[in-house]
C-alpha cells in the first residue's frame, strides 16, 4: 500500500462489459454538447418536436418548443404572429474527440460500457434573423429593406 492510500479505500468492485455493437452493427452513439447553455438552464430537448439526423454528414438538428408557460413573458406579445417564435432549432457542428469516450450503466453489480462514436455541439440556428422578404412573408418590403443583410456589415476592432 502506497503512502496516502489509507484514506482511499475501494468501495465497490464491478465486472465490466464492453457492449460494442450490442444495439446492432450500424448503431452510432452521439454525444450531444450544448456549449452556450449552463447545465442548470437546459434547452428542453426531452420535449423535442422533431429530431433530424444525417449520419453520413454527421449532422444533427433538434427542434425544441420555446416555453411560454405561466410566469414566463414573451418579449413582445403585440408583435406580428409571423415573427413570434414558437420553437427553436438547434443545429450541430462536429467536435473532434481527442480521446475515447463511452456511456456507461450500472445494473445488477455490472458496469456496461458502450463506445461513443461521434460528438457534436448544438447551437441555436438564427434563421429568424434573415430579413429577406421570402423568409418572412408577413414583413413588408420596406421594413425588410430597413435592415442591412449580415454580409454587408463590416466589423472593426
Amino acid at each position: 500500500m502506497a503512502p496516502g492510500d489509507q484514506d482511499d479505500t475501494v468501495v465497490q468492485e464491478l465486472d465490466v462489459y464492453l457492449c460494442n455493437g450490442a444495439l446492432g452493427h450500424a448503431t452510432q452513439l452521439y454525444l450531444l454538447q450544448y456549449p452556450l447553455r449552463p447545465p442548470w438552464r437546459p434547452y428542453g430537448v426531452d420535449q423535442a418536436d422533431k429530431v433530424r439526423l444525417k449520419p453520413e454528414a454527421k449532422k444533427v438538428e433538434i427542434k425544441v418548443p420555446i416555453d411560454h408557460g405561466p410566469g414566463l413573458v414573451n418579449f413582445d406579445d403585440d408583435a406580428d404572429d409571423t415573427i413570434q417564435l414558437e420553437d427553436l432549432t438547434l443545429s450541430s457542428t462536429h467536435v473532434d474527440l481527442k480521446a475515447s469516450f463511452a456511456a456507461g450503466m450500472i445494473q445488477d453489480g455490472k458496469l456496461f460500457l458502450t463506445p461513443i462514436n461521434e460528438a457534436v455541439a448544438l447551437r441555436p440556428q438564427l434563421k429568424h434573423l434573415d430579413t429577406t422578404p421570402e423568409a418572412h412573408p408577413g414583413l413588408k418590403t420596406e421594413e425588410a429593406a430597413a435592415f442591412l443583410p449580415l454580409h454587408n456589415l463590416l466589423l472593426f476592432k
